[in-house]
């Protein structure tokens, strides 16, 4: 018999792979698009999925260009990082947007789970259960993002249109580096490696039954926001 190790890393395995899946379809999409446009998008993606726990290559997962020139520009980002304004709109744009595939990509992962906790094999189910509230929250912190100062209901992004635009949503105001400015008074207090850890700590405990879910939803939201501080 597997361990619940084991059978842990499987699952995660699963989401990691039907995630691609889902990016991969949503690029095929695309390809009328130019890289150097769908490049603002995929640069800044592993960052925001780093943000709600994804780490130890996961995070880079919907990332991944189709073109040789794709993953030439993506190489050289890495030593070229800056800080972005996200006071400017188009900006904020292409993080709105890119927070939408985000999202997508955790609806995609969602789905996966439940149709796991629906099987008949107990300790997969356990453990999809677990993994289910830590997808959850992720979900809850990205579309929070998209909420932040204003009242956006959940449901108004669950039916997502993927595109490439140059002005926010009409009625939706840009809050977007007010909210990183809140993130970044952590900045000194987060720490990456830290903070992978405590996630595995928090579902370690989880699977265990040692804390409740509404204490690991608790936790979980003070390590996302430790989390985005490190953004750039």
């Amino acid at each position: 018999m597997d361990t619940c190790g084991d059978v842990l890393q499987s699952v995660i395995m699963e989401i990691l792979d039907v995630q691609q899946a889902r990016a991969d379809e949503i690029q095929q999409d695309s390809y009328h698009i130019p890289a150097s446009q769908r490049f603002s998008y995929y640069s800044i993606l592993p960052a925001i999925r780093e943000s709600v726990g994804y780490f130890g290559g996961a995070e880079k997962v919907g990332s991944r260009f189709e073109t040789r020139k794709g993953r030439l520009m993506m190489k050289l980002a890495l030593f070229r990082k800056k800080a972005v304004d996200f006071d400017d709109e188009k900006k904020a744009r292409i993080y709105y947007d890119t927070v939408l595939f985000a999202i997508d990509l955790e609806h995609t992962a969602i789905k996966h789970l439940k149709a796991i906790i629906a099987e008949d094999d107990p300790q997969r189910r356990h453990i999809a259960e677990t993994l289910l509230e830590e997808h959850n929250a992720a979900l809850q912190s990205l579309w929070g993002r998209l909420n932040y100062g204003q009242e956006v209901r959940l449901e108004e992004v669950e039916d997502i249109v993927h595109g490439m635009h140059d002005k926010l949503p009409e009625g939706v105001r840009n809050n977007t580096m007010e909210q990183f400015r809140k993130a970044w008074h952590f900045n000194d207090e987060a720490d990456a490696n830290a903070l992978q850890i405590e996630l595995e700590q928090i579902r370690q405990c989880r699977l265990e039954g040692t804390i409740s879910e509404a204490q690991a939803k608790a936790l979980r939201e003070e390590v996302y926001l430790m989390q985005t501080s490190l953004l750039e």
